[in-house]
């Protein structure tokens, strides 16, 4: 045990020689430096009543020294660093500190720290750089931090940015808060990076917080669950193995851009942190990220669309892609010219319900079968009111028939070797142009007083719409038309 001593005091003497300006360690500071020298946690509060009533004080140079000097590395357990309920900041003159390393309070940047860096529900009110460096692990559950620096980071294990509770059986919960900015740019992280339950920005409206994951890869999970962010989130160009999202988290964002963010699984938690299949708000958080930029970003729909079919949801799927094409008219009748925007809602509605845009060609299946009957029925209403007759302009021209002209239909005497009126096979005629029933040229509309032109306009209206549902239908289905 006397060695143990000796070995604590000469770490105590080494910092105290090392760090200018030092001229006595805390207590909490001796706890920490004793617990990274043995392998146990550094319980920097004092309890009281259940909670903690005050925590202790760990200058940041303290820390930034115990990660960084080669002794007491060299004579560090590989457990690391774990310092519970502490306040980290600055202890010496902050401005000429900042002039020397930055306008943080810990400066890790550039390092190399070897084990975990593990800082449990600790206030730090001037924040945390720690870009170029390498890492083992970097845990803040339950912290609170006013900035986050993490760019260019490369972490060996995981980054824990996330709320926490004080023990299994405590309802407790200690949230993570970041309220400036959290920056990880440019970052590769072998693990998971927890954003779950955080408080990242002001609840206020005008919040300038910015969460900003660019260009990032993460190789384990990145988790939005049960978090608040206010402000600004932006998550392009970034690579992650499953996404954890919930809704929660988009409430209180006034801009996010999420366009190249790529995800191999997308898992929906609920305000319980439990997973659960509503995919409606994620396509309309999609749709609202399109509506916050000046450019359409088709990528974001596109990888959840084809996510979401290899989980097995192919009918979610294609909502999301109906989706991206209902944003993309949005955007190209906004950029249009007035006098071109009959012409495209006409072709966006028509190309919607007709097909749904090309990803659900049943509808112009449907629309023909529909469109088929409805029509048989008023050519069969018409035809007995005496407003279709034959097309054969001979046979009005002979006498027996001359009592049929008034109303065909109830003509006895019928026309020998003339096909008789067949309403579904005459609309079937009508409707699809690529095949001949012997009806159309047979049975035409009959000009009379009692039916105007509605025979016709019935007619015409049938031919145009099943031109344009045929076109649709048998270009989708053949392939020769495909969306991208």
């Amino acid at each position: 045990m006397t060695g143990l001593n000796n070995k604590l005091q000469v770490i105590f003497n080494h910092i105290k020689e090392s760090i200018p300006c030092l001229q006595d360690l805390f207590r909490a500071e001796e706890i920490v430096i004793e617990s990274l020298l043995y392998g146990k946690s550094a319980e920097c509060g004092i309890k009281k009543g259940g909670g903690i009533a005050c925590k202790g004080l760990v200058r940041a140079e303290v820390l930034r020294f115990l990660c960084t000097d080669s002794l007491v590395l060299s004579n560090a357990d590989p457990r690391g660093i774990h310092i519970r309920n502490a306040v980290i900041k600055c202890g010496f003159d902050k401005d000429r500190v900042a002039k020397q390393r930055g306008d943080l309070d810990i400066d890790l940047d550039s390092t190399n720290i070897p084990f975990t860096l593990y800082l449990f529900h600790c206030f730090i009110p001037g924040g945390i750089q720690c870009r170029d460096a390498i890492t083992k692990m970097i845990a803040l559950p339950g912290c609170n931090v006013s900035k986050l620096k993490f760019d260019r980071i490369k972490s060996n294990g995981p980054v824990w940015l996330c709320s926490t509770k004080p023990g299994k059986n405590n309802d407790v919960i200690y949230p993570f808060i970041c309220n400036g900015e959290l920056s990880i740019n440019s970052a590769v992280i072998n693990g998971d990076l927890l954003l779950s339950g955080g408080q990242y920005g002001s609840e206020k409206i005008d919040s300038n917080f910015k969460l900003s994951v660019k260009e990032s890869e993460i190789k384990g999970t990145l988790s939005l669950a049960d978090s608040m962010i206010s402000g600004e989130m932006l998550l392009t160009d970034t690579k992650t193995r499953i996404f954890k999202d919930s809704e929660k988290a988009y409430k209180s964002l006034r801009n996010y851009n999420i366009d190249g963010f790529c995800y191999e699984r997308i898992l929906l938690m609920d305000n319980h942190n439990l997973e659960y299949n509503n995919f409606k708000w994620r396509r309309e958080v999609w749709v609202s990220s399109q509506k916050l930029s000046r450019t359409f970003k088709s990528q974001p729909f596109e990888q959840l669309a084809n996510v979401l079919k290899k989980e097995g949801y192919e009918n979610e799927s294609i909502n999301v892609l109906v989706s991206k094409q209902d944003s993309y008219f949005k955007h190209k009748i906004k950029q249009a010219g007035f006098i071109y925007w009959p012409f495209l809602y006409v072709q966006k509605l028509s190309w919607k319900y007709l097909a749904g845009y090309g990803y659900k060609p049943i509808r112009a299946f449907v629309f023909i079968s529909i469109l088929w009957v409805v029509c048989s029925f008023l050519y069969k209403s018409l035809y007995e009111e005496g407003c279709i007759g034959p097309g054969n302009p001979a046979i009005y021209w002979r006498d027996e028939y001359s009592e049929c002209k008034k109303n065909w239909s109830k003509c006895d005497k019928k026309i020998q070797g003339y096909p008789s009126f067949i309403p579904l096979v005459y609309s079937l005629d009508v409707l699809i142009p690529f095949v001949d029933f012997k009806q159309n040229n047979n049975w035409i509309p009959y000009d009379s007083t009692t039916c105007s032109s509605m025979p016709w306009i019935l007619y015409w209206i049938e031919t145009v719409l099943g031109w344009l549902g045929s076109f649709f239908f048998l270009a989708l289905a053949s392939g020769l038309v495909k969306i991208k």
